[in-house]
């Protein structure tokens, strides 16, 4: 059965082979920036075109994953996001497609590489973009969640060595 690193692992080296920009947010981004939280799924901002669909969903075959092709170009078209599922593990991705907003524009442009294991290296929104976004969900659902951890995450840029605690056991390190 497949694990979280095993997952993230995935995801990462098929957008990387396939030269698409992403950075990797929401918990996933805060656990590896401050306190370990319980997190089911990752959260990807990719920036995906339509031209790409086809390659992109080639690397998720069923039955070992779900994904809709269909639900991939409507939320292309829609700037909104889509879900790749790993059934056998309970595994989750929401693959995130920015805004055309100057500020996903820039969120881009303030990503931090970091080491989550000895051969992955992935893109992750900076800790301010990960605390601005979570309030701004907070706002929109009203959920708890978000705010559950707003103290901790105000306090992420203390954190002089983050660590990333999905069952990984590794610290992160700064890349470059």
């Amino acid at each position: 059965m497949m694990n979280e690193k095993e997952f993230v692992h995935h995801l990462v080296n098929v957008l990387e082979s396939l030269r698409i920009p992403y950075f990797i947010t929401g918990d996933m981004a805060a656990i590896a920036y401050g306190e370990p939280r319980y997190t089911n799924d990752v959260d990807i901002v990719v920036d995906l075109n339509a031209a790409m669909i086809p390659a992109f969903a080639a690397f998720f075959p069923s039955p070992d994953y779900y994904l809709s092709e269909s639900a991939m170009r409507d939320a292309v078209a829609k700037r909104f996001q889509f879900n790749i599922l790993h059934p056998a593990s309970g595994l989750n991705a929401d693959i995130i497609i920015p805004s055309t907003s100057e500020y996903d524009r820039l969120r881009q442009t303030r990503l931090t590489k970091l080491e989550i294991d000895s051969d992955l290296t992935a893109n992750f929104a900076s800790k301010e973009d990960v605390i601005r976004k979570k309030l701004e969900y907070f706002q929109l659902c009203g959920s708890e969640k978000h705010l559950r951890h707003r103290q901790h995450d105000a306090d992420l840029g203390r954190e002089s060595r983050p660590r990333l605690h999905l069952g990984l056991g590794r610290k992160i390190k700064r890349g470059g």
